[in-house]
């Protein structure tokens, strides 16, 4: 279990947390997250990178969400993730983009993947 540090403990409002792989930032209210959302951290087994924002309701991921995957290797491009979630699955389409340019785009419907483009 990873150890967590809160540095501002409480419940409501704007909570940073200090993981021992990384950090999370944004607001809670009654426990959960709920709003404006980002953390940041290493991939477990891994010298990847990765950078998360998005919006949270209810605890619950929803909405446009974008995560960027850095490798430490600098002969790696990175890698950006786009797309949207509906009650904290994926829903519709996420594209996955290196260098700038779309590689990748999968159609999700209620956290499947439904069509490869």
């Amino acid at each position: 279990m990873t150890q967590v540090i809160d540095i501002r403990f409480k419940k409501e409002g704007l909570v940073k947390l200090i993981h021992c792989s990384g950090w999370e930032r944004g607001f809670k209210s009654k426990g959960d997250w709920e709003g404006p959302y980002q953390s940041m951290g290493l991939l477990p087994n891994s010298n990847v990178t990765y950078f998360a924002k998005g919006m949270h309701k209810q605890g619950m991921r929803v909405g446009v969400w974008e995560v960027t995957f850095i490798p430490h290797d600098r002969e790696i491009p990175l890698s950006i993730m786009l797309g949207k979630y509906l009650n904290n699955e994926r829903h519709g389409e996420w594209i996955i983009r290196k260098s700038g340019k779309p590689i990748e785009k999968y159609i999700y419907k209620n956290g499947e993947v439904i069509k490869t483009i």
